[in-house]
């Protein structure tokens, strides 16, 4: 692992219908199922898409972290 490498723990919260993507203790974004789809967006509320598969949109959330932090 090079030293711009981290590891970050992750963690998906249910709160009622919203799964809200934790990464080291930090909300980064939510998922919310809508019309038989999952919608994620991150925490700046830009709409990342809807998807058709929850784990679809929760790597959505996850991918856009990491070219955030890139």
């Amino acid at each position: 692992m090079s030293n711009r490498e981290k590891n970050y723990q992750v963690e998906l919260v249910e709160d009622g219908a919203i799964i809200n993507v934790l990464i080291a203790g930090k909300t980064i974004g939510n998922v919310t199922l809508q019309n038989d789809l999952y919608s994620a967006k991150n925490s700046w509320d830009s709409f990342l898409g809807d998807f058709k598969k929850q784990d679809q949109a929760v790597m959505a959330v996850i991918s856009n972290f990491n070219l955030r932090q890139a």
